[in-house]
């Protein structure tokens, strides 16, 4: 299970059903019938007229536990409130590169299509079960929350998929693993700011606002994915090319890196118990963690890799940027190096 750590506030709590913006991102899916043939988009990934999918058996034990609330992401399956959902958020996806890449990955997924599950929840966010492409999402969390957490969750599918997993890669070493996870959480969310950034520039904002929204956060600024995103916008404002040379990416993987607490979470997380993690002080106050070996860096080579713009952010030397010590931005903080 790979978890997505963030803090759910009560108010979220009061959110529940289907939204009037997943109403919104259905009623803006449907193509408009004078829609030339040759600019239409491709077929969709989502069917929803297609028979339902009963459960299948790596995923009942799942749908059990979630109460049946789950739908696969080629759609339909036995729930009609997890069919809505699931459909509404492949409408979103797939109205960019990155989200239908993403998607796909999920629709095509080797036990079959990927299945999203919905739990109310006043602690979980979202998460990912390794191995059995089965996704769960707060379903008393806004839309606008689980179109920023989609993507994130599906990165994680696709690093599965690509091979970036402890056993496959032979770490045996529990802090080679512990580097691992981090890596992995940090590319997930720089994938969800870069595919959230692309749906805003496409108008559609409402992921993107939810990621970049500072005022569900602490005052240290930790556990929160806003400077995430803050520091990759800063980036791509200084310098237009940095979106496709990759530089907005890398800077937002790093800034991932500068808040020490959340990697506190993930590595008593990962230890299993609340003594063995280091307890860092707030965001900001020193250095993260860095990777010694350099044969961990070389097995985690290509994990920054997107498809569909055909660059790794990380580039060849992923030594090199996980071993440089990680601070928080200027945009907090005061002056940070370069990525």
């Amino acid at each position: 299970m790979t978890p997505h750590f963030r803090k759910v506030r009560p108010w979220r709590n009061l959110i529940t059903g289907l939204s009037t913006s997943t109403a919104l991102l259905l009623a803006l899916s449907a193509p408009a019938n004078d829609t030339p043939l040759h600019a239409q988009a491709p077929t969709p990934l989502y069917n929803p007229d297609a028979p339902a999918q009963s459960f299948p058996t790596h995923v009942v034990g799942h749908a059990q536990k979630f109460d049946g609330l789950c739908a696969p992401v080629t759609g339909p399956g036995p729930s009609q409130y997890a069919n809505r959902r699931v459909q509404a958020l492949n409408s979103l996806m797939e109205k960019t590169p990155l989200g239908r890449h993403i998607w796909e990955q999920a629709a095509t997924y080797d036990k079959g299509p990927a299945w999203i599950c919905f739990t109310p929840s006043s602690d979980m966010y979202a998460f990912y079960y390794t191995g059995t492409g089965v996704l769960v999402l707060n379903s008393d969390l806004p839309e606008g929350e689980h179109i920023a957490a989609i993507p994130h969750e599906l990165r994680h599918l696709e690093q599965e998929r690509r091979g970036f997993i402890a056993d496959a890669l032979g770490f045996t070493d529990e802090d080679d693993r512990l580097n691992l996870q981090l890596a992995k959480e940090a590319d997930a969310e720089t994938f969800a700011t870069l595919t959230l950034w692309e749906l805003k520039q496409a108008g559609y904002p409402a992921g993107w606002d939810a990621h970049n929204n500072t005022s569900v956060c602490p005052e240290t600024m930790n556990n929160c994915y806003a400077m995430i995103s803050k520091t990759f916008e800063a980036v791509a404002a200084a310098d237009p090319t940095a979106i496709t040379n990759g530089t907005a990416a890398r800077a937002a993987f790093r800034e991932w890196y500068a808040d020490l607490e959340l990697m506190d979470r993930y590595e008593r997380h990962h230890y299993g118990y609340m003594g063995r993690g280091r307890h860092f002080p707030p965001r900001g106050s020193m250095s993260s963690h860095t990777v010694p070996a350099d044969d961990f860096a070389k097995a985690v080579t290509g994990l920054g890799f997107i498809a569909p713009y055909g660059f790794d952010y990380l580039g060849g030397d992923v030594a090199k940027i996980l071993k440089r010590p990680a601070y928080s931005t200027k945009i907090y903080y005061g002056d940070d190096p370069a990525p």
